[in-house]
């Protein structure tokens, strides 16, 4: 039975955490209007955010700590954060949030 539950637990957590992310943008575009206007920057830098919350806070590695910034550009999960998070969120913001 823990199986069971940790299967779901790992399924819900990260569509919250995508969903918040996707909610704290918004919130910040609404302030700082570089988010809209430079959606590609915006969104790359907003995914490496992400990942750096992800493995700082969320689930932290001992592969990656604090001083281990030199890795983090090289690291393939930080590139799919920027790709794969930041940019969809940046562009959907500035299409769909009039």
């Amino acid at each position: 039975m823990e199986a069971w539950g940790t299967y779901v637990w790992c399924r819900i957590l990260p569509i919250f955490i995508a969903c918040s992310a996707a909610l704290f943008y918004h919130a910040a575009s609404r302030r700082l209007r570089f988010m809209t206007e430079h959606p590609l920057v915006a969104g790359l830098f907003f995914g490496a955010a992400v990942e750096e919350v992800m493995n700082l806070i969320v689930c932290p590695s001992p592969r990656f700590t604090p001083g281990a910034l030199t890795n983090f550009m090289t690291d393939s999960r930080a590139a799919g954060h920027m790709v794969v998070v930041g940019l969809p969120i940046s562009f959907s913001v500035r299409r769909f949030a009039k």
